[in-house]
């Protein structure tokens, strides 16, 4: 990154011949290009209200799967966690 804040400096005042020779310098070591040639126009489009609520309900479904998911497997544990509580007791 250069910072040139002298009389040289990047922007209105710079000749064709000093900015031509700004970009090759830029080229020859890092191979960045001049702002024009980089900058894209971007744009964000907001999700519809029907987006939303379809984004909404799939992330509803798929914590719903989770907790069924932890669920089955809590069950599981306390039946394990049952049996060695009786095989205990019975020796």
């Amino acid at each position: 990154i250069i910072f040139d804040v002298g009389v040289n400096a990047p922007g209105r005042k710079m000749s064709k011949k000093g900015r031509k020779k700004l970009k090759e310098f830029i080229a020859d070591y890092d191979g960045f290009k001049s702002k024009k040639s980089i900058s894209k126009k971007m744009f964000f489009r907001e999700p519809t209200k029907k987006q939303i609520k379809e984004l909404a309900k799939a992330k509803s479904k798929s914590q719903n799967q989770s907790f069924s998911s932890l669920q089955k497997k809590m069950h599981s544990l306390n039946s394990q966690l049952n049996e060695i509580k009786s095989s205990l007791i019975n020796k």
